[in-house]
């Protein structure tokens, strides 16, 4: 057995014992200050009895504070410890400093230590205040973090799109998945509809929630405004301002409301169309021309991405693969959409399935 096993019940006894013998010195002095009061010597014993119980409790207080107090020094680091003592020491200077200065004046004892105490306290918080500031100076300008929330709040539109389950796996989106319980329940009417396909699309946005919640530990959060009967987008707006979270959406008529009411949104689509190859004028392009446009003479052709190339010339190559060379691209709220020309027919391939970029 070690002795730090034995240290406290030791300090806690010192204590009750200091604290008895210096309760019971103090009996002599009040009973010279009661000399009025004839006490008998029974009334003296119970006296002392009494003061001792009182010093003992007080040194039974006074071990715990103390072991307090070292538990709470023990995690100050050096130059704090430095700092404290040094403030103390200043501290009592300046104390005795002002007895000095009060002459012949005499103050209370108790006076004196509560000037003491004050000045060691000023002291202390001026020399920690010097220090901080000096190590301020020393490291440099320090990096604002910024600690605002980092909570995403989904809505009904991109759970079912399905997309966001992979999006999250790569690891471009951090923070916080929150669905409040009332787009779980529109999920939940959803699914349960007698449309067969809007009771299927319900189903899979239930699926693709206990799939995020496997994997991200996506949160079901219940908000104020479950009961409520508003519209699904105002709730959802309302519920982000409160928490200081982000929408992750493909609709854009949220992306216009939320945005009116200063709400920062992720619109996925977007996102898709940011990601989308760039081309540019005079790149040829290995494709297939699938059917005809507006004009006669137009075909129109797609990318592997979706994005729609309007072909001049390509009607009579429909179903045959061709290069064409961009001429012009016009970006649209829908997307991109590319102009080309035929530069040749391509005669080795005829399947409309063949396309890509060269």
């Amino acid at each position: 057995m070690t002795f730090s096993k034995y240290k406290r019940p030791l300090n806690a006894t010192i204590l009750v014992v200091v604290g008895i013998i210096l309760s019971i010195k103090l009996c002599r002095p009040y009973f010279l200050a009661t000399s009025g009061y004839n006490w008998t010597e029974p009334q003296q014993l119970y006296m002392k009895i009494l003061f001792a119980i009182v010093g003992a409790f007080l040194g039974f207080i006074a071990e715990q504070y103390l072991h307090h107090l070292l538990q709470r020094s023990a995690k100050i680091s050096s130059s704090d410890k430095v700092v404290y003592l040094l403030g103390f020491m200043l501290g009592i200077l300046l104390a005795s400093a002002f007895r000095f200065a009060m002459g012949e004046v005499r103050l209370p004892f108790y006076v004196n230590i509560i000037i003491a105490l004050i000045l060691i306290g000023i002291s202390t918080y001026a020399l920690r205040s010097a220090m901080d500031q000096w190590a301020s100076m020393a490291s440099g300008p320090k990096t604002v973090i910024n600690e605002k929330p980092n909570i995403k709040f989904l809505d009904t539109n991109v759970i079912i799109d399905g997309r966001i389950a992979d999006l999250f796996r790569t690891g471009f989106i951090e923070g916080q998945i929150v669905v409040p319980k009332f787009i779980l329940i529109e999920l939940q009417t959803i699914s349960d509809s007698s449309d067969p396909l809007k009771r299927a699309k319900g189903r899979r946005g239930l699926e693709i929630l206990n799939a995020l919640q496997k994997e991200f530990n996506l949160t079901v959060k219940e908000t104020p405004l479950d009961a409520m009967r508003l519209e699904i987008d105002s709730k959802l707006v309302t519920c982000a301002i409160d928490a200081g979270a982000t929408i992750i959406t493909n609709d854009y008529n949220l992306n216009k409301v939320a945005a009116l009411q200063n709400v920062k949104t992720l619109n996925i689509n977007e996102l898709a169309i940011a990601l989308r190859p760039q081309v540019m004028p005079g790149e040829v392009l290995n494709t297939a021309i699938i059917k005809q446009g507006k004009e006669k003479s137009q075909g129109l052709a797609y990318m592997d991405d979706g994005t729609m190339i309007v072909v001049e010339n390509g009607a009579p190559y429909i179903g045959k693969v061709v290069k064409a060379e961009v001429s012009s691209y016009h970006q649209t709220a829908q997307g991109k959409m590319i102009f080309a020309k035929v530069a040749e027919p391509y005669e080795k391939s005829g399947s409309a399935n063949s396309r890509g970029r060269h």
